[in-house]
């Protein structure tokens, strides 16, 4: 595997991933009722419980996407 190669897997990744964030946080904005009905025939959560578990959960993709993907590709296209 070539030093271009993983650069250019580490941009795909980092741009698909940013994309699954940005639809789960526009499915959370703009169908937050919708979401909340189809989850809460699973689960029994309250409305404070369910929107506080979904945005605890979109913090920590963000910040893994930052740590594991953002990070990494910034410093072989800044530094290689």
């Amino acid at each position: 595997m070539t030093l271009e190669f993983f650069t250019s897997f580490l941009a795909w990744c980092t741009l698909v991933n940013l994309v699954f964030l940005l639809i789960w946080f526009f499915f959370l904005t703009a169908g937050g009722g919708w979401v909340r009905r189809m989850h809460g025939k699973w689960f029994s959560l309250t409305d404070e419980v369910f929107a506080a578990t979904h945005y605890r959960m979109i913090a920590y993709f963000k910040l893994l996407w930052v740590f594991f993907n953002l990070t990494p590709y910034l410093v072989l296209r800044l530094f290689v």
